[in-house]
Formats: C-alpha cells, sequence, structure tokens
C-alpha cells in the first residue's frame, strides 16, 4: 500500500468512526425529545438496524434495554418497542405473567396505558405458520390480537418508524436566509463542523476538493439549508 492509499485509509477509518460518534451523539436529551423505549431480550440486527435509525434519534431520547440491563421507570417513556417477542414470552405477555425483566417491562407497560409497538418480523409464531396445528396457531394468534386490544400496534418493519415519527411533532427548522460562507479546511468534514458555521452566521461552508462530508454532516447541511462548496 503507498502513502495516498495508507492516508485514504486512515481517513476514512476515520470519518466511519466519527459518524458513530455523530449518531450516539445525535440520541443526546433536547429540550422537548419524547423517550422511546426499545425492549428487546438480545441486540439483533433489526433491532440494531432500528434504534440507530437518525430520523428516530432526532425526534427520541432512546433507550435500549437487553437482558438483564433493564431497570429504568416504564413512566418515563412516551412509547415502547418490543423486539424478539418468542411464543414464551407472548404467552406470559398476555397472561401477565411478569418473570423476566423482559416480561415485566412489557406487562408494566400495558398497565400504565402506554403505547406499544411490535413488528411483525420480531414475532416468532408467524413463523410456525405452515408447521403448528391449526388449534394451537389460532389459540397463540388469539393471544396476540388480545395484546393488540391492549394498546399494542403490530406493524410491518418498514411501517414501523414512519409510524412512531406520526406521533411527534417536531418540524424541521425551516432554513434562514444566510449571506456569509464559511470555510472549512479539514479532511473529514462531521455534522459539528457544519453546526458551526450555521450557528456562526453561515449559509454556506466551502471544503477542501477531496474533503469527506459525514452522511450527518450533508443530513444537517440538507435541513438547515447549508450549501457545501468544494474548492
Amino acid at each position: 500500500m503507498n502513502y495516498d492509499d495508507l492516508v485514504l485509509e486512515i481517513v476514512n477509518r476515520v470519518s466511519d468512526k466519527l459518524q458513530n460518534q455523530e449518531l450516539n451523539g445525535s440520541a443526546a436529551s433536547r429540550p422537548g425529545k419524547a423517550r422511546l423505549l426499545v425492549l428487546a431480550r438480545e441486540d439483533g440486527p433489526l433491532c440494531q438496524q432500528f434504534r440507530s435509525a437518525p430520523a428516530l434519534l432526532e425526534r427520541y431520547d432512546v433507550e435500549s434495554s437487553f437482558s438483564q440491563q433493564y431497570a429504568g421507570d416504564i413512566r418515563e417513556y412516551s412509547a415502547v418497542v418490543l423486539f424478539n417477542m418468542d411464543c414464551g414470552s407472548l404467552a406470559k405477555i398476555a397472561s401477565g405473567i411478569e418473570d423476566t425483566p423482559y416480561t415485566e417491562a412489557a406487562v408494566r407497560a400495558i398497565l400504565l396505558g402506554k403505547k406499544l409497538w411490535l413488528p411483525k418480523e420480531a414475532v416468532e409464531i408467524y413463523g410456525y405458520m405452515m408447521t403448528a396445528p391449526q388449534p394451537y396457531y389460532e389459540m397463540m394468534l388469539k393471544k396476540l390480537e388480545f395484546l393488540q386490544r391492549s394498546n399494542v400496534t403490530i406493524c410491518g418493519y418498514d411501517e414501523l418508524l414512519p409510524l412512531l415519527l406520526e406521533l411527534t411533532s417536531a418540524p424541521r427548522p425551516e432554513p434562514q436566509p444566510r449571506a456569509g460562507c464559511a470555510r472549512i479546511e479539514k479532511r473529514v468534514v462531521t455534522e459539528r463542523d457544519i453546526n458551526a458555521a450555521y450557528c456562526g452566521g453561515a449559509g454556506s461552508v466551502s471544503i477542501p476538493q477531496r474533503a469527506i462530508v459525514t452522511d450527518m454532516a450533508k443530513e444537517y447541511a440538507a435541513n438547515h439549508g447549508v450549501e457545501i462548496i468544494r474548492g
């Protein structure tokens, strides 16, 4: 690997790390943001993808709970999203049994009148539609229907995020007319850099031709009407 390739590899790794930091930082508490609990028995790929979605983090303070880690107060959350709904947990929650942190938190949320969301892809019983005896399968579906009547919304994973975003009323900030142009002399431009320029009155930023702009920086610039100029 020659020197230029080595430098580019280092820059790309730094860019990835900064972008992950931006994602984590965007979940920090902001005034007026609703709190959302992601309740799961394990942090699978679907759960990871959901809880790290930038649009979700922009609207909610997201807290995740896995296995024995949960120790919060359900009353503090506006909504709860359930993952890893296996058949045993479904039967217990529908029966009000609180024998694990997962089932206890879910039952508490229902009793407190919280809005719960459950993606279909996280419901184990659906995978047994072709093999389970019909009476048994229908019995388990009735438990799901009971949960739906108890303020649990079951929807497709692709529908989950849009439905949750509809619950919040936080509008995107209206871009304000700005005439200034700020120069950013960095190899990797982050959301923090664009924010600093915007707060300083700049309506555009000038960056080096080969600079890398993180996705969060691009999104912030688009949302706030900041033009990114290379040169």
